[in-house]
């Protein structure tokens, strides 16, 4: 019995070779499920991978892939990307866990069938007109995902130890992932009230990235430990920073909670009013308007505009630099133009407001022109 096993197997390989994958599977599942003993580690492995390309690679239903990969789990082991080729299992794990990509639980069982540390560290890439396009590792998507996961349920001890781990086992990031990683460990620290750490990463981060979000989780730290001076400084970044207004009733909450706490009534009332037409769906452009005007007053509160010309604005017109009557040079987004942004041009004479930034390829901090306004003469 066992040497006509061994001839079907021989058999279903010849026939897979050939890319007639149906017709191998059902000798191989024939044999398997009379002697599974009978498979080498290459049987095993072919069966494997006519598995992938009849029912994995594009299933057409999520119970076909699901029983699929469960067998090859059988099959196989993980091997090391990093020195093999191609695996069988570790593609289907792959292929199942981007299927349930966006479904916490199940993506979060099936990373667990995975060793991040086997999987190949190196990013993709790809060639689009010339332009080399990267993409994440196979590895640094599973702690992508791995973390994202346990963070969304509330596993915060968890998305500390994994995202630490990524930042030690990864040498490359894609796009600039390591920012990431350090925000979920920022955030999962904060949940578990160890408030110290949780700004010690955030403020390493707005270093490299300066979303409103990431200030708005500055200002919310320090307003839980009673630092109202500092929770203002950070929400009115957040507040002023771009961003769809829609987004940020959250953050103006939490701002009228600052004014409170610092009896500033008057502009608490007016952010109110600001959260009920948002809330309503009602016209929130004028309220948001005088609302911005008050805001620069707070930020820059002891700070004289200064005045310069725009020397130069870069090639793909998003940023340029001004030339500050006193002599110094200073970068600018042209987000940070107030009006029409699309007139500014070179020569231009305005003012601005000096904020401090940092400058990633010097790597230092630095002062940028914020709060632009052109000057009419």
């Amino acid at each position: 019995m066992e040497e006509d096993i061994k001839t079907q197997l021989k058999k279903a390989k010849a026939i897979y070779q050939k890319k007639k994958h149906d017709e191998a599977e059902k000798i191989y599942k024939a044999a398997y499920d009379e002697d599974p003993e009978a498979f080498t580690i290459w049987d095993r492995r072919f069966y494997a991978w006519a598995l992938y390309h009849l029912h994995i690679k594009n299933p057409s239903s999520e119970e076909e892939l699901v029983k699929s990969c469960e067998l090859i789990s059988e099959l196989l082991i993980q091997e090391d990307t990093n020195k093999v080729k191609v695996c069988a299992y570790t593609t289907s794990m792959l292929k199942i866990i981007n299927y349930f990509k966006d479904n916490a639980y199940e993506c979060l069982k099936w990373l667990d069938m995975l060793n991040p540390k086997l999987l190949n560290s190196n990013p993709k890439s790809m060639n689009r007109n010339g332009r080399i396009s990267k993409f994440y590792s196979d590895k640094e998507k599973w702690y992508s995902l791995k973390t994202k996961h346990l963070l969304d349920m509330g596993e915060y001890e968890e998305t500390i130890k994994f995202a630490d781990e990524a930042l030690n086992e990864l040498d490359e990031f894609v796009n600039n992932s390591d920012i990431w990683f350090k925000w979920r460990i920022a955030i999962a620290n904060k949940e578990l009230d160890n408030y110290d750490v949780a700004l010690k990463y955030l403020e390493d981060i707005i270093n490299s990235k300066n979303d409103w979000f990431i200030f708005k989780e500055l200002a919310e730290i320090y307003s839980l430990t009673e630092d109202y001076d500092s929770a203002l400084k950070y929400a009115m970044d957040a507040a002023l920073a771009k961003g769809d207004i829609k987004y940020k009733i959250n953050l103006y909450r939490l701002l009228d909670e600052i004014f409170i706490a610092k009896d500033m009534d008057e502009d608490s009332d007016k952010i109110v009013k600001l959260i009920e037409a948002i809330e309503d769906d009602e016209n929130f452009v004028e309220i948001e308007k005088e609302l911005k005007e008050r805001w620069v007053e707070i930020k820059f509160n002891n700070q004289q505009r200064s005045y310069g010309t725009i020397s130069n604005i870069l090639g793909h017109g998003k940023a340029g630099f001004i030339k500050a009557d006193d002599g110094e040079s200073y970068y600018f987004s042209i987000y940070e133009i107030q009006g029409d942004k699309s007139k500014v041009k070179e020569g231009d004479y305005v003012s601005f407001f000096l904020e401090e930034s940092f400058d990633k390829k010097k790597n230092k901090k630095t002062l940028n022109a914020v709060n632009i306004n052109i000057v009419d003469f």
